[in-house]
């Protein structure tokens, strides 16, 4: 138990270094001791990133009548965090590793693309890496995490076409088609610009006809 600005604070480890848990305890004198805040952290060791979720409840509950698990149904903050650093090309591998399973590719979350967007931001290095991430996404039934990067994508690099038909294949399949046809409008005519229209799938076509 360790001392901090009249507080004790107590930590637990559970569950092989994947479950913590920290509570606040106040010396109100007399062997009487409250606890005001517990915090537990949780950390999924099999996650690619280390999901960790980091919950703080703020209680008054005398140390004597606390049972484990015990709140008193106080309001709980939680933030999920990404804290192992894996590099970019690192992630486009897992996500294409993962994009035939649903269930691994679910897991990829806006919250987790802003980690590495915050690590690795947006530049001529690095759209690609991303750009293939939404490929993938899309690829594998999870459009909206792809919307949410392709958007960022082409308001930074207006000319970058293969993010505006990829952007454009995400809302066909949300149901969004006036935003898919669109993109697939500017991809055409951004194709067109640099001689590349005979390289324009006929799907996209079909779509505009359709």
């Amino acid at each position: 138990m360790e001392k901090e600005d009249g507080k004790y604070i107590l930590s637990t480890d559970l569950f092989s270094s994947r479950y913590y848990e920290y509570f606040d305890i106040i010396d109100n004198g007399d062997d009487n001791f409250t606890i005001n805040k517990i915090t537990t952290v949780s950390v999924d060791k099999s996650d690619f990133d280390s999901k960790t979720v980091t919950c703080t409840s703020n209680v008054e509950i005398p140390i004597i009548d606390f049972k484990h698990g015990e709140k008193n149904n106080s309001a709980e903050s939680c933030e999920i965090t990404y804290p192992l650093k894996n590099s970019l090309s690192d992630f486009e591998n897992y996500i294409f590793s993962i994009y035939k399973n649903k269930y691994y590719l679910s897991e990829i979350s806006k919250g987790r693309i802003d980690s590495y967007l915050s690590r690795y931001p947006l530049s001529d290095d690095t759209a690609s890496y991303y750009n293939n991430i939404a490929f993938y996404l899309i690829e594998g039934g999870c459009p909206k995490a792809a919307i949410y990067l392709l958007e960022d994508i082409i308001s930074k690099f207006k000319d970058r076409e293969v993010a505006y038909i990829n952007l454009g294949d995400a809302y066909l399949s949300v149901n969004q088609k006036e935003k898919a046809i669109n993109m697939y409008s500017i991809y055409i005519s951004k194709m067109k610009s640099k001689g590349k229209e005979k390289r324009i799938p006929s799907r996209i076509y079909r779509v505009l006809k359709g």
